[in-house]
């Protein structure tokens, strides 16, 4: 019993001693100590943001003073090895601020109060292992990070060059607070896992990319601006997905380059890629990509995105527009797709393109599309184009040129040829209930060429109609059925709708002229000079015209069968 007592009271005064060091070593930590217990008396650590109870790091030069458990520093380097939240301020001018927190669960929550980090062999924020990592950018405060040049990080067999952030696992940016990343090696913030933007003002400064992630890059909220070298925002397998806040990109490859699909579904997207459009050349030489936006998928469903780019607007083996408003100005392809372009909502303007629509197959059920092209303003391969809705405004040398089908049921087609050649080439053509408008500056035998469109009538003026003219086709009772305004100067035009009827007479007005024609099966053609030799009974070259062209009102010929004042008709 003696022997006993005496065992327990050893084993009670060892236990004392053991818990006042333990209480004196929490109490006491100075720049360069460590608040670290040991890892099986791990304090309980909430899981989520505690900003009153955050353990405090302040930084001075190369040294740190930790208040509170959970972080060490020694040698400029402050490392986190438990979950919780963190406050960091003041600056590091040459350290790393690291996160390794083991098998331990739980996010990781550090608040960047004013912090300024530069650490010249490595990432000024290293995360090697959390389960989360959580950047909270204090409201008021402008925080910032910088990496070295020229170095590489260890991961398992490989070398990589690193990044100003660089995160082995998911990383959060939110907050109200402002942050400055300049990655000088390579990227601006990486993350080997996901990464999500969900607040605060960001700006990313990069000699590679600005943004990459792995599994996805997800930006909810905030101003994100980024400056690269490289691509502005990359990820490399997963989703890029834009759905609030807003990000201007100025980027050396391309704005935004995922691996799986292009999402935006709200926000502002700003985005300069390759210097713009005036740098294709030197971008195809260097047989580089400054896309826009590139993926296996790009949708965009809502938001504001404005594109200037070297290389495609928008590229990827489909091209889908359901919303939103897009605007694009590119050396090379507005709208890029392997496969399907599709659109179905939305505002899209290309207002500079080499093509603004290209895809095996295009598919166009509504939205309001205003397009100019230098060369083919769609260039669609077999699959066709099948037009359904909407309405589609389309400048360019050749409008259209498709290996297969084009299909209009429904909407408005308005198409301005600026080139010498047929304005429309294609493998057939069916047009329903669509209203299709084509307007070109060549005669009626070279506009054919290209195909015949059935059930339409095409008009061949005497002088072409300058830009900005007005013209109105009407039925036999003088009903107006369409007011179109010239885009440039047209000495043809070609109307087509499921309103018009075979063996109906229909009259176009341009300026002072008048043509009146009888709709077929065929392309009608209406032309002036038909209308005089029909008229006086003289012959033209290729054969006598039909009778049933007839001289609109205010081009009559009189009593003696002259020409009235104005001269012959336009040699061409």
């Amino acid at each position: 019993m003696k022997k006993t007592l005496i065992t327990l009271l050893i084993f009670a005064v060892v236990l004392a001693v053991l818990l006042g060091a333990a209480y004196l070593a929490e109490r006491y930590v100075g720049a360069g100590e460590t608040a670290e217990p040991e890892p099986t008396a791990a304090p309980a650590i909430a899981n989520a943001l505690n900003e009153t109870g955050a353990v405090t790091i302040t930084l001075s030069g190369t040294e740190a003073h930790i208040s509170g458990v959970g972080a060490t520093a020694a040698d400029g380097v402050v490392t986190i090895v438990y979950p919780g939240t963190y406050r960091v301020t003041g600056a590091l001018t040459e350290g790393q601020l690291l996160v390794n927190c083991g098998d331990y669960d739980g996010a990781v929550y550090i608040i960047l109060d004013g912090a300024d980090i530069s650490c010249s062999d490595g990432p000024a924020l290293y995360v090697a292992q959390a389960d989360e990592t959580v950047i909270v950018l204090a409201e008021g405060t402008e925080s910032i990070l910088r990496d070295g040049a020229d170095y590489t990080i260890q991961e398992g067999q490989s070398q990589q060059a690193g990044a100003a952030i660089y995160s082995a696992d998911e990383l959060v940016i939110q907050g109200d607070g402002s942050l400055t990343v300049i990655g000088r090696t390579a990227d601006g913030i990486r993350s080997k896992d996901g990464l999500t933007i969900e607040a605060g003002s960001l700006s990313v400064t990069a000699a590679d990319d600005g943004i990459q992630g792995s599994d996805h890059v997800t930006v909810t909220g905030g101003a994100v601006t980024v400056l690269s070298g490289g691509d502005g925002v990359h990820t490399t397998e997963g989703d890029v997905t834009i759905s609030g806040g807003s990000l201007t990109v100025t980027s050396g490859g391309d704005g935004i380059d995922a691996a799986a699909q292009v999402c935006v579904t709200g926000g502002m997207l700003d985005i300069t890629a390759g210097s713009g459009p005036e740098n294709y050349a030197a971008i195809a030489l260097a047989d580089a990509s400054a896309k826009g936006m590139k993926g296996a998928e790009v949708l965009i469903a809502d938001g504001t995105v404005t594109i200037s780019a070297a290389d495609d607007g928008l590229h990827g083996d489909a091209v889908t527009v359901t919303g939103g408003t897009v605007t694009i100005a590119t050396g090379d392809d507005a709208l890029r797709a392997d496969g399907t372009v599709t659109v179905t909502g939305g505002i899209v303007t290309v207002t500079e393109s080499y093509e603004a629509l290209e895809g095996a197959e295009a598919v166009l059920s509504g939205g309001t599309l205003t397009l100019a092209a230098d060369t083919n303003g769609m260039d669609i391969g077999t699959g066709g184009l099948k037009i359904s809705g909407g309405s589609v405004a389309l400048t360019a040398a050749r409008p259209v040129t498709v290996d297969g089908e084009v299909l209009l049921v429904a909407g408005e087609v308005y198409l301005t040829a600026t080139g010498e050649e047929a304005p429309m080439e294609f493998g057939s053509i069916v047009v329903t209930g669509a209203t299709l408008a084509v307007f070109a500056n060549v005669d009626d035998a070279v506009f054919q060429e290209g195909g015949t469109v059935p059930g339409s009538l095409l008009f061949t003026l005497p002088a072409a109609a300058e830009a900005g003219t007005t013209l109105t086709l009407a039925d036999a009772a003088g009903r107006e059925l369409l007011a179109l305004t010239t885009e440039e100067s047209c000495i043809s035009v070609l109307i087509a709708s499921g309103a018009l009827a075979q063996g109906q007479s229909y009259t176009l007005t341009a300026g002072d002229t008048s043509l009146t024609g009888t709709l077929s099966a065929d392309c009608t053609v209406v032309s002036y000079e038909a209308a005089y030799a029909a008229a006086s009974g003289e012959m033209w070259v290729g054969g006598a015209m039909d009778a049933s062209m007839e001289m609109g009102a205010s081009r009559e010929m009189g009593a003696s069968g002259e020409m009235p004042a104005g001269g012959a008709p336009a040699a061409r």
